[in-house]
């Protein structure tokens, strides 16, 4: 059905034939309320997810089958790997002697700290590296 405006402020839309799109929806079956219904919130999950994922980089996701049937699960979206920069390396080992080792959620929450698209395991991920090759020592914080 196509949509006009009412009047020229763009306030209020309505349909050409004058009637309000509740009171469309009241006149159908009760089945049909709830395809409607059904409808409305798959669409409102769409919107969410959209707005969650915007401007996030993911890997193109798989649902095998050669035939076009799903024989096989789909494969998980998996964040694409970013290198960390220096600012996000300086605010991880300040995060570290602010918070203590181990309160990866505490400094990630910190906004005094720079972190792009990281989570508690990419911190905990990248001390335990940092340790291991001898860029720090466990002693210094």
């Amino acid at each position: 059905r196509e949509e006009a405006q009412a009047d020229g402020d763009g306030d209020e839309l309505a349909n050409p034939g004058g009637e309000e799109q509740e009171d469309d929806a009241e006149q159908l079956n009760p089945s049909a309320k709830g395809v409607l219904e059904g409808l409305k919130e798959l669409r409102l999950l769409k919107q969410k997810e959209e707005i969650r994922t915007a401007g996030k980089k993911r890997t193109r996701v798989t649902t095998g089958g050669s035939n076009g049937v799903d024989d096989e699960p789909a494969k998980k979206v998996r964040k694409r790997r970013e290198r960390w920069s220096e600012v996000e390396v300086e605010s991880l080992r300040r995060g570290i002697k602010r918070h203590g080792m181990g309160s990866w959620a505490r400094i990630l929450a910190d906004r005094d700290f720079i972190f792009n698209d990281r989570n508690a395991v990419d911190l905990k991920d990248k001390a335990r590296n940092m340790i291991r090759y001898g860029h720090w020592e466990e002693g210094q914080f």
